[in-house]
């Protein structure tokens, strides 16, 4: 997440793959795809997202520490939380 981070600020830098361009067609195929329920659609999409960013992510839980906030995912890198 760290070269993402410094990359947005340097879009006109960021060299994309075709294997990027394939994620996206991946994605874009998942999350118009009709399902039987909005929760295999979530399944789904969160799949590709975890493997798109290499991390498992925290899925709908409770930030006790800010408020009892619940995101729908969240992701870690060291301190920060995005």
């Amino acid at each position: 997440m760290e070269p993402l981070q410094r990359n947005l600020e340097n879009l006109e830098q960021v060299e994309i793959s075709p294997s990027d361009v394939g994620h996206v067609g991946q994605y874009l195929r998942c999350a118009i795809n009709f399902y039987k329920d909005e929760a295999q659609r979530q399944n789904a999409i969160m799949e590709l997202i975890e493997e798109g960013t290499g991390k498992k992510g925290e899925w709908g839980s409770t930030l006790v520490w800010a408020d009892r906030i619940k995101p729908d995912s969240c992701w870690w890198y060291k301190q920060f939380l995005s």
